[in-house]
């Protein structure tokens, strides 16, 4: 079950905003699941590739005998993986892509219904006696174009809970 976040508040923002964070951020990587998870493999593939570059200096050193041969890989797995490999990264760029431009459409809209909002403030709200209250719906309107951006940025940053 996932956690309720609190509110972001002001001192989290300046702890956030702190000439430390890259230190912070550095130290939480190491609790991170998806390094957690990645440590066993890369500690084996690690270890095989120092056994063999010790076992290769060993031979060239001559420190074995002369029947052990060096060893050497095929870069052929390596040539056939990455036809493979670039697919995926361009129907990754291409996800997130469409991700972005399905959010400037929604945020363009955004813009375009408190223009027209506005508009219409602007062209019903006409008597004198009214200006304060024309100019108060007009200040609300510009503040949530501005409330509404930063709460959405906050929300995909995970700043806030959704």
């Amino acid at each position: 079950m996932q956690q309720k976040r609190s509110l972001y508040t002001h001192k989290k923002w300046v702890e956030h905003r702190s000439s430390r964070r890259h230190i912070r951020h550095l130290l939480s990587s190491l609790q991170s699941r998806v390094i957690l998870s990645l440590i066993p493999p890369v500690i084996a593939f690690t270890s095989a590739a120092a056994v063999i570059a010790v076992y290769n200096s060993a031979v060239e050193m001559h420190l074995l005998p002369g029947l052990f041969p060096v060893l050497r890989a095929s870069s052929l797995p390596y040539q056939l993986t990455a036809p493979a490999l670039a697919l995926l990264l361009v129907f990754r760029m291409e996800a997130s892509y469409s991700r972005f431009e399905e959010g400037r459409k929604a945020w363009t809209e955004v813009i375009s219904g408190t223009n027209d909002f506005a508009g219409h403030v602007i062209a019903t709200v006409d008597n004198s006696k009214d200006a304060a209250l024309k100019n108060a719906l007009l200040h609300y309107i510009m503040a949530f174009q501005l409330h509404l951006r930063s709460a959405s940025f906050c929300q995909s940053t995970g700043l806030i809970p959704r």
